[in-house]
C-alpha cells in the first residue's frame, strides 16, 4: 500500500498466502468458488441490512463472524499460510468494537437518562412483537 514503507523483510507465510489469492483469483471457476462468492455476497447483504435498519449489535455479530469465516476459510485453503492474518484479523476486530464501545458509551453519556429509559423499554417492546410475529402468535 502506498501510505506504508516497503518492508525489509517479507514473512514467507504472507508470501504464500498472497501467491495463493492471486492464483485462486485469476484461475477458472469451480464449486468451491461459487461457495465462496455466495458467502461474500451474503455478508454484504448482512453488512447493507444491518446498517439499514440500525441494528448495531447485530452488525456487530456480522463482522465478527465475517472475519472468522475468512480467517477458517484461509486456514482451510492455504493450510499454515493461512494463519498469517489472523493477526491483522485480530487487531482489526479489536479496533471496531474498542470505537463501538467507545461511541455506544458516549451516546448514552449526551441523552437524559429517563429517555435511556424510555427507548429501551420501547425496543424491549419492539422485540417481544417481532419474536411474536416470527412465531405467528402475532395477531
Amino acid at each position: 500500500m502506498f501510505w506504508f514503507p516497503q518492508p525489509t523483510t517479507v514473512d514467507e507465510r504472507v508470501i504464500g498466502f498472497l501467491n495463493f489469492e492471486k492464483e485462486y483469483l485469476t484461475n477458472g471457476w469451480e464449486a468451491d468458488k461459487f461457495f465462496v462468492l455466495v458467502a461474500v455476497v451474503l455478508f454484504f447483504l448482512f453488512l447493507i441490512y444491518t446498517i439499514w435498519q440500525r441494528k448495531w449489535k447485530s452488525l456487530l455479530w456480522v463482522v465478527v463472524l465475517g472475519a472468522l469465516l475468512k480467517v477458517i476459510h484461509s486456514v482451510i485453503f492455504v493450510g499454515g499460510n493461512g494463519l498469517s492474518i489472523v493477526i491483522p484479523a485480530v487487531i482489526g476486530l479489536a479496533v471496531l468494537l474498542i470505537c463501538n464501545y467507545i461511541y455506544c458509551h458516549q451516546k448514552e453519556k449526551k441523552l437524559a437518562p429517563g429517555f435511556v429509559e424510555k427507548k429501551q423499554n420501547i425496543s424491549n417492546l419492539r422485540r417481544r412483537k417481532y419474536r411474536l410475529f416470527y412465531y405467528g402468535l402475532f395477531y
